[in-house]
């Protein structure tokens, strides 16, 4: 421990003397593991730089974001186990390829303890970093662009918890779930379902060339990973690239109440997304989470009468460009979430209706949203307490199931 303190003092003492201070992975990673989780190394207030040159022991997702950003770690050889210093979103050089298990590279950036709110992530950090490519090793790339979902999945499931892929898998798939869409990354996390055995996997933070929706055909690049917390065990890409293919053909968006759009949710299983786009119309009645000018979004709940709000159902992270006083009336279309979220410790269960991955107007959009006729359309009718929608002489339930 003496030791282990003195080597803390001398990499201060020179960090004071200099901004920017070279250190090997050993010591990078003991110095960001004595800081208080959540602080990153600092002298007299001013965040200090520092350098570290290692081997990546852990490509990640194996991919660059849109923002040209990748997440690995590194340690002093290939093969570290023990001592590995995460680079979280460490800026690649411009027009490199993504960096894999036994490249060199040089790091620069600040040194951080990261540990999340459940303690099941406890890493020290490189953050706020760019890196500089040292050397690159051959990668053969295992393309399995026939690989069924139900593959894929298997594949995951047979990885450690937390570990990724040492290849890189590509994949056509159509987008089943879509539950996030950030539109000012370009990102978007969706489902992917394996009809063999009702196993899904999850596309986390795909960057997009094109924002997709359900339906629509999409290639999927990267590398599988195998999560595990508290909550979930999920396969997923995680910040894969994704290329649109093919758009799904367009479907008839339906017109609903807020009091409709909660009814809808509450049919839905716990966790799932409506598949189809929704139309909801009504007022805001409180803001959930203010507006956010760097990500252009706005979280709310709405109702159908101001003098009785509900405070049910929400538009989750809108896309908007600017506040929305309460008491506004607004016409926001999306899918429809059953959102669902166990107990854990001291903390309830949650489970709220919600607006996800949807757009906020403040005028009537039917008109923009599609000419299809009123037949094509569809007359919604409300029969013994149920919602249906009419369509071409048939009619469906509301989760498009159609009725004899």
């Amino acid at each position: 421990m003496k030791k282990f303190l003195t080597l803390c003092a001398a990499v201060l003492a020179a960090m004071s003397m200099n901004a920017q201070t070279v250190m090997d992975c050993d010591a990078a990673y003991d110095a960001a593991k004595a800081l208080n989780a959540g602080d990153t190394l600092t002298v007299d207030q001013v965040v200090a730089i520092v350098e570290v040159t290692g081997y990546v022991t852990d490509g990640g997702a194996g991919t660059l974001t849109n923002k040209n950003e990748q997440t690995f770690y590194i340690g002093k050889t290939a093969q570290e186990t023990a001592k590995t210093l995460q680079v979280y979103k460490g800026v690649m050089p411009q027009g490199a390829s993504a960096v894999n298990k036994g490249d060199q590279v040089k790091v620069t950036g600040k040194l951080m303890h990261y540990v999340n709110k459940s303690g099941t992530t406890n890493v020290a950090e490189l953050v706020n970093s760019t890196v500089e490519i040292l050397q690159q090793q051959v990668v053969v790339v295992d393309t399995v662009r026939d690989e069924t979902v139900c593959g894929i999945i298997a594949e995951g499931e047979s990885l450690t918890a937390g570990a990724y892929s040492d290849e890189v898998f590509e994949i056509v798939v159509t987008v089943d779930s879509l539950t996030y869409t950030n539109q000012n990354n370009m990102t978007q996390t969706f489902f992917v379902k394996c009809e063999d055995n009702g196993k899904w996997f999850q596309v986390y933070n795909g960057a997009m060339d094109q924002l997709a929706a359900n339906g629509d055909t999409v290639l999927v690049s990267g590398k599988i990973m195998h999560y595990v917390d508290q909550n979930r065990d999920v396969v997923e890409f995680n910040a894969p690239n994704v290329k649109l293919i093919a758009k799904a053909p367009a479907q008839p968006i339906t017109r609903v109440t807020v009091a409709e759009a909660y009814r809808i949710g509450m049919q839905l299983e716990k966790g799932a997304t409506s598949k189809e786009e929704y139309l909801v119309v009504g007022y805001v009645d409180s803001i959930a989470t203010p507006y956010s000018a760097q990500y252009k979004n706005i979280s709310f709940f709405m109702c159908d009468d101001m003098s009785a709000p509900t405070y049910n159902f929400q538009v989750y992270r809108g896309a908007y460009t600017e506040d929305i006083p309460v008491g506004t009336l607004v016409y926001c279309t999306g899918m429809i979430q059953h959102y669902y979220k166990a107990a854990e410790g001291e903390n309830a269960e949650v489970e709220m209706i919600e607006l996800t991955s949807g757009k906020v107007s403040l005028t009537d959009p039917t008109s923009a949203i599609s000419n299809i006729s009123a037949e094509q359309t569809g007359i919604k009718v409300i029969e013994n307490g149920q919602i249906y929608i009419i369509k071409n002489n048939v009619k469906y339930s509301v989760l498009g199931v159609e009725v004899k």
